[in-house]
């Protein structure tokens, strides 16, 4: 079946596919006519939506009364129905199923009369009414599959619970810490192949017996396509990792923090949940030590302190001010919705125009900033998100650099993020700075990074990919000598961040102001090709640390009366 033949509605609107998209389209229909499901699984950025829309135009015309339930994160709740309309080309009757308790009992009413062939709605709307989902649907449609990779968890209950034989998940990180979640997966596309009561017997074959079978589900039902194959035209994507310090009051934050839970290391039975709080903990002292109750200066004014108080935040002010010299705009991620404020109140003292939303934002202001940041010829600067809310679905290839403030502990997810702004759609080189803080645990993060990528590309990964209380312990203690033994200046912080030392790490700036994305030769800085796995394909990924380490600042009367707050 051509698709571009049997839709040509895609023509006489002006809307073309791209080859891709085409096949991805013929294997969704293949599946259909297998009688069982499958997972789109291309990397994220390459049309997803656009080839699950045009599947269910076609899978319409096999049915006299066709049903088909789309379930997707509610950040894309508009995302969806706008591409439904655009893709759909009036073939479509989409009902959303949206809003609060009363809403939602009148549009009861609207579906019940069967005049749609396409119900939109979210996650949480379909948990909490999914009593009302018991009509007969020829397909159900998971979007950010990888939500339902957990068979104990309320969606993948009441997914297993309706009554359809097709299930269409799209993922573009079918496997992000182990193979049970795939297992998951493949027991909704396939219950009869993979029952779920059967996982533990799936699993415990021999590893050879194993590996065969993951490369059988995964020829059969994950159909994957990365963008550097698929989309060979798309502009090229570099990750530079930039290297720092601690200011002194971090690092002696840092220490106050090991030390005063001395008792959880020399514990055997240490829970992991209590050294996934000293983490958290930890990670807080990297980013900013205003995420702490007591250290913000009493009263407060907005001011350069917000800058000079944290590393990173050093980094990020010299970093952002060489970016919009050079007219790139930015999407910035972080862990921590406080860091985010912080940062706001950080960009309106220097007058920056931005856009923030984290997960408490509603959809429709999303929705809003979204467009506003992607208008032609916008003057915002930059797009502040937590990652896991900028993660999901959404398109920002209006910027062309991301900075990760801080990295997520699972890569797939700042993959996820790095890929709004690198996917079809984006005419311009896009560049990817992480923000690493030296003999930290931002070190021992990236480590375990490298292991669980592994597991995204189905290579069987032994118990040392698990992140347990052991190991845990390793990666929180990791480097600390090494972190004590830097001693270098907060003068010196601002002296080496210079435009010119900038180019040197980033590279150039064409006079169009798009990234000329090319590995630099630079003596006086060590770069360290990564090859262990892609972490963004046709990256070219370079490490750079400078000769001197942006780290340590004197101590500060401000800094005395926060060491005496907290009891340092």
């Amino acid at each position: 079946m051509d698709p571009i033949h049997d839709l040509p509605m895609l023509r006489d609107a002006g809307l073309t596919l791209h080859e891709h998209q085409i096949e991805g389209i013929q294997q969704i229909l293949k599946w259909h006519n297998e009688d069982h499901g499958g997972i789109l699984a291309d990397e994220m950025g390459l049309g997803k939506t656009c080839q699950t829309i045009c599947s269910l135009v076609l899978l319409k015309k096999k049915f006299r009364k066709p049903k088909f339930v789309v379930l997707c994160p509610l950040s894309v709740l508009d995302h969806w129905e706008n591409e439904c309309s655009r893709f759909g080309c009036t073939e479509l009757k989409l009902v959303v199923y949206k809003g609060d308790k009363e809403c939602r009992k009148h549009l009861r009413s609207r579906v019940n009369k069967g005049k749609w062939n396409v119900l939109l709605t979210t996650y949480q709307i379909f948990r909490i009414d999914h009593k009302f989902f018991a009509f007969h649907a020829d397909a159900y449609v998971v979007d950010e599959a990888h939500s339902v990779k957990n068979q104990d968890s309320q969606l993948f209950q009441a997914l297993r619970e309706k009554n359809s034989k097709f299930y269409l998940l799209l993922t573009g990180t079918p496997v992000q810490n182990d193979l049970d979640e795939f297992y998951s997966l493949l027991s909704l596309v396939d219950v009869e192949k993979y029952p779920v009561d059967q996982k533990g017997v799936f699993l415990s074959q021999p590893k050879k017996d194993l590996v065969k079978e993951i490369k059988g589900a995964t020829e059969k039902y994950v159909l994957r396509r990365l963008k550097s194959v698929a989309c060979k035209e798309l502009p090229s994507v570099q990750e530079v990792i930039l290297r720092h310090g601690l200011t002194r009051f971090q690092r002696d934050l840092y220490n106050s923090i090991l030390t005063s839970n001395r008792s959880f290391f020399d514990s055997v039975a240490t829970q992991k949940q209590s050294l996934m709080s000293i983490l958290i903990q930890l990670r807080k002292a990297i980013s900013h030590p205003y995420l702490f109750d007591g250290v913000e200066p009493e009263p407060f004014e907005d001011g350069i302190h917000l800058f000079t108080s944290s590393a990173k935040f050093m980094v990020l002010d010299r970093l952002l001010s060489f970016l919009k010299k050079n007219n790139h705009r930015c999407l910035i991620f972080s862990q921590f919705r406080k860091t985010l404020d912080i940062l706001a109140d950080a960009l309106t003292f220097k007058g920056y125009l931005f856009e923030h939303f984290d997960g408490g934002v509603r959809a429709a202001e999303r929705f809003d900033a979204i467009n506003d940041f992607q208008k032609r010829h916008s003057k915002i600067f930059c797009f502040l998100m937590t990652t896991k809310a900028g993660g999901l679905g959404l398109n920002l290839t209006a910027a062309d650099t991301v900075i990760f403030i801080d990295s997520d502990v699972n890569p797939q997810n700042d993959i996820q993020a790095a890929a709004r702004c690198h996917r079809i759609g984006q005419d311009k080189p896009v560049k990817v700075i992480r923000l690493l803080a030296e003999h930290t645990i931002d070190q021992g993060i990236q480590r375990r990074w490298f292991k669980k990528l592994k597991l995204s590309e189905f290579v069987l990964h032994d118990k040392t990919a698990y992140v347990d209380a052991g190991g845990l312990k390793e990666v929180l203690l990791s480097e600390l000598e090494a972190l004590n033994e830097t001693d270098n200046t907060s003068e010196e912080i601002y002296k080496l961040l210079t435009d010119e030392y900038f180019v040197s790490l980033l590279g150039k700036t064409d006079i169009n102001g798009h990234w000329v994305n090319e590995v630099v030769e630079n003596t006086d800085q060590r770069e360290e090709l990564i090859e262990e796995v892609e972490l963004f394909p046709r990256a070219e990924k370079i490490v750079s640390t400078t000769k001197k380490s942006i780290t340590d600042m004197n101590m500060t009367e401000q800094d005395s009366e926060i060491h005496s707050k907290l009891g340092i």
